[in-house]
Formats: C-alpha cells, structure tokens, sequence
C-alpha cells in the first residue's frame, strides 16, 4: 500500500490510473467503516482512503475528544489488510479547517481521475459542515463521477460508530466493543513510555498510556494476548502492567489484544 500526503495527492502524483475513493477519519476501522471501504473496489480502479494523521476533533472541539481507538500505525495496518492501495493522510490544522467543502471537493478531483467516491450517508465536510453527500453528488456529476451513499451497519437499534465503540471500552463493555469492531479490541504499545517493575521473581513491562490519546478499559484485570502468548494484564488508571512472559521481546514493538469474554 502507498502512503502519501494530501499535499502530493492534490498535485496529480496518483494521476495515472483511475481511483476509488472512500474518505473519513476511520478510528478504529470498524465493521461500518469495512462496508464502506469495500464498496470502492471495482474493475479498473485503485482503491484509495482519504483520511488523517490525527482526529480533527482533538483541534476542533477538545472537550469532546474522547481518545483514539486506533494508533494511526494500527489503522494503516488496517486499510492494508482490507486491500486498500492508497492511503492520503492529511495534516488536519486550523487553516485546513476553514476549507469550504466545495473548495475540498475541487482539489480532490482537479489533477486526479477518481470514477467513484464512496461516503456515509451521514457524512459531512468543510467548514462548518456545510458539504455532505448531496453536495457532493452536486458539485461532481458533471465531472461523471460516481458518488456512493452508504448506509451505517446497525448493531441492535443502533449504527456501528467509533463513538460507540470509545464508550464500550472506557466501560470495561469489551464483548461489546469487539463485537462492533469485528475483532478484538487491541491497544497500540509503540511509542508508550515504559519501564520495568519486579515483583518477587517475576519482572512485568508497564506502559503508560495516560497521555497517549488512546483509549484504554477501565482499572482491572483482563485476559489479553500479545505476540502470540495469552496471559492475565492489569490496567490501573491508564498504565497497562503485562507480565514477562508476553512481554518479553522488549518494549515499543507490539500491540495487546484483550480477548472478549
């Protein structure tokens, strides 16, 4: 999979051949957000997510950013493994912010050969919001671009979304939160401060993920797996205690995947 930045993408740099394109922030690429990727494979295109480096909302309304179910290692990992073959990230910032949804729309397909764009039917962009998939249907057709309106997945009476999924784990719900994500809920280690604690005989690796953005399950003890090796994994406000025994190639290189009930 490619990786490259909007600022390349919006030159032309990805002109070549056809795209497919799906955009959004994707945090936690769940069961909704796979739907909606997969709906950007077709004949002849390359499959391509528009998404960021970081959650908008963390700059745009602080108080309400809840933390990031996924590290943006981990969501790449995740596009690749779906068979997406181009990932645009962008540098969300103040001056991005006040980008017109229509002025995003004209940079996207300028220099570019997108037949198609699959969105959520909720979907909305540009300042203030003001450009959703009406608009965007408008703003295209005469470019005879194909526009994709999605519906949620429903879980229960209620859609599949990131929201729901960051509630679920900061619950300690983590059945729930698996079954929304379609996998187990997993936490990227990389990057975590760390250090090494003795007890007894046995040494134990803690990250402290307090200040990291993610979102981590309430203080307790849960059966998890990392590098192939199940053990039991404590979380105590944020720092994440993991026994030797799964611990034991070092730290900064692995993921804990706490296994549902």
């Amino acid at each position: 999979m490619r990786i490259i930045d909007w600022k390349n993408f919006t030159s032309g740099i990805c002109s070549k051949k056809p795209l497919a394109l799906s955009i959004g922030v994707f945090d936690g690429v769940h069961r909704g957000h796979q739907v909606l990727i997969r709906r950007i494979f077709s004949a002849g295109s390359r499959p391509a997510v528009i998404t960021f480096r970081q959650n908008p909302l963390k700059l745009l309304k602080p108080a309400l950013y809840k933390g990031d179910i996924f590290s943006l290692r981990q969501k790449l990992a995740a596009f690749q493994s779906l068979g997406v073959g181009l990932t645009v990230l962008i540098d969300f910032s103040v001056e991005f912010s006040k980008m017109m949804g229509k002025d995003f729309i004209d940079a996207l397909i300028r220099n570019n050969r997108v037949e198609s764009i699959a969105l959520g039917v909720n979907f909305r962009c540009g300042r203030g919001l003001d450009t959703g998939v009406q608009e965007f249907c408008s703003l295209t057709e005469k470019d005879g671009i194909k526009i994709l309106a999605v519906e949620p997945v429903m879980a229960g009476t209620s859609p599949v979304s990131s929201s729901r999924i960051r509630e679920a784990v900061s619950g300690g719900n983590l059945a729930e939160a698996s079954e929304l994500l379609g996998r187990n809920v997993e936490i990227d280690l990389s990057g975590l401060p760390a250090n090494v604690s003795f007890r007894g005989d046995s040494a134990y690796f803690l990250y402290d993920a307090r200040n990291s953005g993610r979102v981590v399950p309430p203080s307790g003890n849960y059966r998890a797996r990392t590098q192939g090796v199940e053990a039991v994994v404590s979380v105590e406000n944020g720092i994440i205690t993991v026994p030797e025994s799964i611990g034991r190639k070092g730290f900064g290189d692995e993921k804990i995947e706490f296994l549902a009930a």
